[in-house]
């Protein structure tokens, strides 16, 4: 079997900002990925997260997997070896969470 380099790569942005007491998150995750013997995979990934800050209180809601993608596949090549392996993600999905200081 014919094995070439593949071609594995990811660009990550964040962006964060405050305006008063809450802060405002959205990273954004492009990956790209060459498969030994299917197509290539292309990924956009995506979450927003807003953190409200009081006094003794810290509220947070998120949501992730903002385009809702359900499965990813990844190709490692080392020497002559070479593997895939696919992972199966959450759905999207909003998570809140508070904490509280004594």
């Amino acid at each position: 079997m014919d094995l070439h380099s593949l071609d594995n790569w990811a660009q990550r942005l964040s962006l964060t900002g405050t305006i008063g007491r809450v802060d405002f998150t959205y990273a954004i995750s492009y990956d790209h990925n060459e498969l030994q013997s299917a197509r290539d995979v292309n990924v956009l990934l995506s979450d927003f997260s807003t953190v409200l800050r009081l006094k003794k209180l810290r509220l947070e809601a998120s949501l992730r997997n903002i385009f809702n993608h359900r499965t990813y596949s990844v190709t490692s090549y080392s020497g002559i070896l070479s593997s895939t392996d696919i992972y199966q993600l959450r759905p999207r999905e909003i998570v809140i969470t508070a904490q509280l200081s004594l």
